[in-house]
């Protein structure tokens, strides 16, 4: 009996692990942590590198649910002109133009229903102090902490609204200005021409921009143009007569002022031209008036 209860023992005892069992034992366990760790730190990784681009974005990012702001970024928050902790929760509305709230619930309505509608658009917003900021906004659909929100993007183009209606005042003056005026390049091609021109010569600014200089003007041909040129270039404007054909194959007499400069690497010149029909006319009435009386002074 003895002796069977000292073989078991011994059984027991050769089933115990050994020193290297224990270190392979080890090893693997230290093996199935280091994937998790490092896991753990791509995913950290992961999030400061988004928490940097949201952060540093140019555009303001909010995510609104049930219409209350719960995330927006320093832009937004910059855009809409309130520090953090006076804005969420904030109802969005609070910051739109009272004039473009409706087309704002109106597209918000169409995409739950998921009718088409134009996904960006033109907005108004209004900061803390009431000044009126324009805004690209564009919108999707996610999942915010179990709860439907919806992602939105901003884009301040204020200051791009302000220069593109600067251009269009621009565009309407040159268009309505009593002179007639174009803008030529060096191989004398119509750049740009304002209305009255148009109207002056009788071709539309389509057909001018196809055209060249000497195509108008039967002084300046393609052979004197070099020349004309060159002396432009070096005097840097120059103001003389000549004449233009309209459309109708009729010449009128015109005083071009015209001024020389570059842009873009490029050589311009811009010009106004004047019709003088009628000083023409004065002037050689005055002269037949001079010399009717000349005569009858000599005699």
């Amino acid at each position: 009996m003895a002796a069977k209860k000292k073989q078991e023992e011994k059984e027991i005892k050769s089933r115990k692990p050994g020193p290297e069992t224990k270190k392979k034992v080890a090893g693997a366990a230290a093996n199935t942590s280091l994937p998790k760790a490092q896991s753990a730190e791509a995913l950290q990784k992961s999030e400061d590198r988004y928490r940097t681009l949201v952060e540093k974005a140019f555009e303001g990012i909010i995510v609104i649910r049930d219409g209350e702001i719960v995330f927006a970024n320093p832009r937004a928050y910059e855009m809409i002109g309130y520090p953090r902790d006076q804005v969420a929760p904030r109802a969005f509305m609070d910051f739109i133009h009272p004039d473009d709230v409706e087309i704002l619930t109106g597209n918000y309505l169409r995409r739950l229903k998921g009718e088409q509608f134009e996904e960006t658009y033109t907005i108004r917003l209004v900061d803390r102090q009431g000044n009126i900021k324009w805004a690209q906004i564009s919108t999707s659909l996610i999942n915010w902490e179990g709860k439907p929100a919806t992602l939105t993007f901003l884009t301040d183009i204020t200051e791009r609204n302000r220069v593109e209606k600067a251009l269009l005042f621009t565009r309407f003056s040159l268009d309505n200005a009593a002179d007639t005026m174009v803008c030529v390049d060096r191989e004398a091609h119509f750049i740009d021409v304002n209305d009255t021109f148009c109207r002056a010569c009788g071709y539309s600014r389509e057909e001018l921009l196809s055209m060249k200089v000497h195509d108008l003007d039967p002084d300046y041909s393609a052979e004197i143009w070099p020349e004309f040129w060159e002396k432009l270039k070096k005097s840097g404007s120059l103001i003389f007569e000549t004449y233009h054909r309209s459309k109708e194959g009729e010449l009128y007499p015109v005083e071009i002022s015209a001024r020389y400069f570059e842009h873009d690497g490029k050589e311009y010149h811009t010009a106004v031209a004047r019709d003088i029909t009628e000083r023409k006319k004065s002037e050689e009435a005055l002269e037949a008036s001079e010399a009717k009386y000349r005569l009858l002074a000599d005699n």
